[in-house]
């Protein structure tokens, strides 16, 4: 049985006659850019995939201990000059660039691959089952 990062880089490439279609994530979110790839540069993004995979895991998991961290020294030892909602902003500031920093680093890794690939208007969407 295929790893959860085995299948998340599978479920990023179609079948096509010229070889796969990628589905490259948008820098701002917004709607994902498709190209045109070979086996080759398959394997090299999906060598990134893997690093982004692993990093969005280190991500979250500190993530979710420094915000329960935050809050907690927070609460404890200065909960008589912050009330709860400014404890949630302050964790807030702490846990969303966490959670952005692994898209960032996969878009600074596929740049240099993706840049000179030819973009195909064929579409799909990614689903592990």
């Amino acid at each position: 049985m295929a790893s959860w990062v085995d299948r998340l880089v599978e479920a990023s490439f179609k079948a096509a006659p010229e070889g796969y279609v990628f589905q490259s994530p948008s820098p701002w979110l917004l709607r994902p850019h498709y190209y045109l790839v070979n086996d080759a540069q398959k394997a090299v993004i999906g060598e990134f995939i893997r690093k982004r995979a692993r990093f969005g895991v280190v991500c979250g998991i500190v993530a979710v201990v420094g915000v329960l961290t935050l809050i907690t020294v927070t609460l404890v030892f200065f909960g008589q000059y912050f009330g709860p909602f400014s404890t949630w902003l302050l964790a807030m500031a702490f846990y969303v660039p966490l959670m952005f920093a692994p898209h960032i680093y996969y878009i600074r890794l596929l740049r240099p691959i993706i840049r000179d690939l030819p973009t195909t208007d064929q579409r799909f969407t990614i689903a592990c089952s």
